[in-house]
């Protein structure tokens, strides 16, 4: 445990330092968490350029007019320390182990229409005594590399996109990019964008990959096909008026394991999104039906969402109080013709906390916490998150999307709760550094398979140029 602290700290050493070379020139753009939605071009203006970090974001191509080579990149540091660890049913109940990612990318434009993008990444976990799991390590691999092709017309573009790519869409309960583990999630697929006048559409056609542990291994999951439009319609100027977004995915999935059996899965999600900020206010509600086919089953499930907040703009620490509440179907009888517990698809894994253990099936939950901005870049989060079983004839699911044995025996209700506290520190554009202390007190679903409560603690560097 000494060394990865050690390492740890030699890394944090590291980016000080580098912190202390920007300078006090003023800061560029923050970087995207989609890092090929950055665009430099401004940056073809060497007055508009503060150094070296700015000069490797545009880098001029000879007798090619209007074409330059972005690059840019991601090293990144993760402490874990684990009591209890999967809930205490593992081989070794306590673990520490250091996890590091390594990106490098970069993007080619050939004037205002064609781009590639490409993107390497390094995955490694240190000092793990319980076995890796597939979002942790993977050697040297493709993370990213797509070709992309835009017709802008004035204000409105049109975007189709082809090859090994991230997606994330709105709040990220069901999409997502998966920043918090080890690996990134990228698809296989066919994107195609219209963006014009507040609004946006997305269709895709997708395969997620399947991540293996050696060099250019990763390939894309057979077993699964997801397909989907997703549109956004924003509105800016209005005071009241929520932005919205509606959505129509689909998931083929073979071999799907829930509390009713295993079955290849066909289902559909048509959903709708609220969400505004609005002097103070602030809210995010989501709701989401599914249907389809479970082998010779049919499959009817749903959930619904909320996350609302008012925050003191005013007051010292600007203190923000929100409240999440979470209403998630599950299966209310194992033995009838209907799959009732939902899919999340391709959720963000840190969905209720840094611990990352609860997936969003068959649950209930309310979650209030409190936050507030400690310093220039610094914020703080204390919350406590109380879960419940939608139905007590179906499991208690957990990472990567599988019941947790036994928990469908249960007639208990109360899975548990989570006591959270995150601080996050922006040290500058290039530097963040992250704490989360989580601790899971089990209810009587988890102490039913004889789990234990979990301590789970992370330490987290990041350099991104």
């Amino acid at each position: 445990m000494a060394y990865r602290i050690l390492l740890f700290l030699l890394n944090l050493a590291i980016g000080f330092n580098a912190c202390g070379e920007y300078g006090a020139e003023p800061a560029p753009p923050a970087f995207k968490a989609l890092r090929y939605e950055e665009t430099y071009q401004a940056l073809k203006d060497l007055k508009r350029r503060h150094g070296l970090g700015d000069d490797i974001k545009y880098i001029a191509l000879p007798f090619l007019p209007d074409a330059y080579l972005s690059l840019g990149g991601e090293w990144r540091e993760r402490y874990q320390n684990l009591h209890g660890y999967e809930f205490g049913l593992a081989e070794f109940k306590n673990d520490d182990y250091l996890l590091q990612r390594v990106l490098l990318h970069g993007d080619l434009h050939l004037g205002s229409h064609f781009r590639a993008f490409i993107q390497l990444g390094s995955h490694y976990a240190f000092g793990k005594a319980n076995e890796k799991s597939p979002v942790e390590e993977d050697h040297f691999d493709l993370q990213q590399g797509f070709a992309e092709w835009q017709w802008p017309r004035g204000s409105h573009t049109l975007t189709i996109r082809s090859g090994r790519q991230e997606m994330s869409f709105g709040s990220e309960r069901l999409v997502s990019m998966r920043n918090n583990p080890n690996i990134r999630r990228s698809f296989d697929a066919v994107r195609a964008s219209f963006k014009g006048g507040g609004f946006t559409v997305d269709a895709f056609y997708a395969a997620p990959l399947e991540l293996r542990q050696g060099v250019l291994d990763d390939r894309d999951d057979g077993g699964q096909r997801f397909w989907g439009l997703y549109s956004v319609f924003s509105r800016p100027a209005a005071r009241y008026a929520p932005n919205t977004d509606f959505y129509c995915l689909g998931l083929d999935r073979a071999d799907a394991v829930y509390a009713q059996g295993i079955a290849d899965e066909h289902r559909h999600t048509l959903g709708a999104r609220l969400w505004r900020k609005s002097g103070s206010w602030d809210y995010n509600f989501e709701f989401a039906y599914q249907f389809g086919r479970f082998g010779k089953d049919t499959i009817s499930a749903w959930t619904a969402a909320s996350d609302t907040g008012y925050r003191w703009e005013h007051a010292a620490l600007k203190p923000r109080l929100g409240l999440k509440m979470d209403i998630i179907s599950g299966d209310d009888n194992p033995h009838d013709r209907t799959l009732k517990t939902f899919n999340p698809l391709f959720p963000k894994l840190a969905y209720f906390s840094e611990n990352a253990l609860v997936v969003p099936a068959n649950l209930m939950n309310v979650y209030p916490y409190i936050s507030i901005e400690a310093g220039e870049g610094v914020e703080l989060s204390l919350g406590w998150d109380f879960l419940w079983r939608y139905s007590v004839h179906d499991a208690f699911y957990v990472n990567p999307f599988q019941p947790l044995d036994g928990t469908d025996q249960s007639r208990g209700r109360y899975i548990g709760s989570e006591l959270t506290l995150d601080a996050g520190w922006q040290v500058n554009r290039n530097i963040q550094l992250n704490f989360a202390y989580v601790h899971l007190f089990t209810g009587s679903v988890l102490r039913s398979v004889k789990a234990n409560d979990v301590d789970f603690l992370m330490l987290m560097t990041s350099y991104r140029f």
